[in-house]
């Protein structure tokens, strides 16, 4: 039988429905259905020869009465009564509570971005046709493309071209930073050199919102239903137009402009531009969405960089290949920290404003994921943020014993 039908291992909250269902007078456990099935048999006079627990005739009416019932308990408990509710509710479920309150779930969307192609050779046209193909270097397995959307011609003495390129999938993934985007996947003759320089996004690429995230857009439409311009109501509104979860939205309430003004910062990913989708939360707010004499403006949260270094001791076990290997997976992971890239980041804990940056659990996590690790020394202390977000200026990653 299914587990998804066993009363065994609930989880807390399961725990509460089933408590909750046991006080109101329902048998919830297998002694309590027998009880109960003794009693209703008592009251209805019912006779039988051979009631003891080895009879066959009585462990067959016990079987098939109390198992289906166990069954349908634990559907209720783990299935019909979560989904009542916004906070437990999940899949199809939660879409229609969300639908009560006019909000759909976001569906993943494609990055849009410029990359760079370069060539030493000037002398002559060179056309790049649609659907030239540039790829990333192998990150946690995964590689990723970059295909240009329409031919282009870099004209004679033109040594470089910025060339519109959509991602191969949709996801968040290939919201990469800067430079990941540099082996050529199409045969170009004449390009020597291709990238993806800093604020290259121009339309991030998005996941299928999960469910903690609708949950949370579900639950501020609570306090953002009123016609008074709260900041609930304009993170509903931000992240309508936007895309972005409202987690990723934070407010400055400090009159930066006078009496009535405020600013709404939005956390991008590094390498995402975020002139285009501002503007367009931007222009939706000042087209009269706002509330009498507010003014709000959208931006990026504030950037601050570090150089960063980490020398790493490895496990004396471990053969050069693989710690080279470790060293090339270490910096993405701690990349992945930075918000340059997402493959890592059901592992390791990402900076945010308002949040201490801590190389002991970086540390923690890099030693969680990676065995082969002995020692982690970092060149800085932790990082104290408020409404800012740390990023990379450079990375050294090191092996101790190099």
């Amino acid at each position: 039988m299914s587990d998804y039908l066993e009363l065994d291992n609930l989880t807390a909250e399961q725990q509460q429905f089933a408590d909750a269902m046991a006080a109101s007078g329902m048998p919830v456990t297998e002694a309590g259905l027998k009880d109960e099935l003794q009693q209703i048999a008592d009251a209805a006079h019912l006779e039988i020869s051979n009631p003891n627990r080895y009879s066959a005739f009585w462990c067959f009416c016990s079987k098939s009465i109390v198992e289906p019932t166990r069954w349908l308990i634990a559907y209720m408990i783990k299935s019909v009564v979560p989904n009542l509710y916004v906070k437990t509710a999940s899949g199809s479920m939660l879409d229609i509570l969300a639908w009560s309150f006019d909000i759909e779930r976001k569906t993943a969307t494609k990055a849009v971005g410029n990359l760079v192609f370069s060539r030493s050779n000037t002398v002559q046209q060179l056309l790049i046709p649609a659907g030239t193909r540039v790829k990333t270097i192998s990150i946690n397995g995964n590689v990723y493309r970059m295909i240009t959307r329409a031919e282009a011609i870099m004209d004679v003495g033109q040594a470089s071209i910025s060339i519109e390129a959509t991602a191969e999938k949709t996801g968040v993934a290939y919201n990469l930073g800067a430079t990941y985007y540099s082996i050529m996947d199409s045969d170009v003759p004449g390009i020597t050199e291709v990238t993806n320089a800093q604020d290259w996004l121009t339309a991030p690429g998005t996941d299928d919102e999960n469910d903690a995230e609708l949950r949370l857009r579900v639950r501020n439409q609570f306090s953002a239903v009123s016609d008074w311009h709260t900041d609930a109501k304009y993170k509903a509104m931000i992240a309508a137009q936007t895309g972005f979860s409202i987690d990723r939205i934070f407010f400055n309430h400090n009159i930066p402009r006078g009496p009535g003004s405020a600013d709404a910062f939005i956390l991008f990913d590094s390498g995402t531009t975020p002139t285009e989708y501002l503007q367009v939360a931007n222009d939706f707010i000042s087209a009269g969405n706002h509330g009498h004499g507010d003014d709000l403006l959208v931006k990026a949260v504030p950037e601050t960089t570090y150089d960063i270094g980490v020398t790493v001791t490895f496990l004396d076990t471990l053969s050069n290949t693989v710690k080279a290997s470790l060293l090339a997976e270490i910096e993405q992971f701690i990349r992945c920290a930075f918000r340059e890239n997402s493959d890592y980041a059901d592992y390791v804990t990402q900076v945010r404003p308002f949040e201490l940056f801590s190389w002991s659990k970086l540390s923690h996590e890099l030693h969680a994921y990676f065995p082969g690790i002995a020692a982690l020394n970092w060149s800085r202390g932790d990082i104290d943020n408020e409404l800012e977000v740390p990023r990379l200026n450079t990375l050294e990653v090191i092996d101790a014993n190099a």
